[in-house]
């Protein structure tokens, strides 16, 4: 055991079911000898941990500052908006890397890959693209994705045409 880094925060991330979609919630246990008040920084990575990047918190999650801790750990939530960091999509090889503070920088801990399914046509991202889909499809159709739009855009040419329409309806769910 090294004793410099014995008082140090640790955290353990578990990994989200996968596909995630759109809000990620990750659950994660803060550990400290000293039951500080810690502080996390939360990244992601699309390429299997070789980089990272700041992930964006999304709606429902807890603070990324004045955390409790304990020895035998606490318990929080993190909840990654992966369609800001992500975009719409597939991506395989996803992780997430959570590291703690208190202030001293303790031990980060990754989850596992996973995959993240962010579809488009899902404007309310409740999982189905019905009517209230379909309205913010059609607010869309013949702009440019800018605006709120790029969930309609499903050829990736930046426009929102005939061809999206068609894909949309393809996997329209209703009502």
């Amino acid at each position: 055991v090294d004793l410099n880094t014995v008082n140090l925060p640790r955290v353990r991330v578990d990994s989200p079911a996968t596909p995630a979609s759109f809000q990620v919630p990750l659950t994660y246990r803060l550990y400290d000898v000293n039951a500080s008040t810690c502080s996390i920084v939360v990244e992601y990575s699309m390429d299997g941990g070789g980089t990272w990047h700041p992930a964006t918190a999304g709606p429902g999650g807890e603070s990324t500052t004045g955390l409790t801790s304990a020895v035998t750990g606490v318990g929080h939530v993190f909840v990654w908006d992966a369609l800001a960091d992500l975009g719409y999509g597939t991506h395989s090889a996803v992780r997430i890397r959570i590291t703690p503070s208190d202030p001293a920088t303790g031990s980060s801990h990754a989850t596992g890959d996973f995959s993240v399914v962010n579809p488009h046509g899902d404007f309310d991202l409740d999982g189905d693209w019905d009517l209230a889909d379909f309205a913010a499809f059609q607010a869309c159709f013949g702009q440019s994705v800018a605006g709120g739009c790029e969930g309609a855009d499903f050829t990736g040419d930046d426009q929102v045409t005939l061809t999206d329409y068609e894909l949309f309806i393809a996997g329209f769910t209703g009502p």
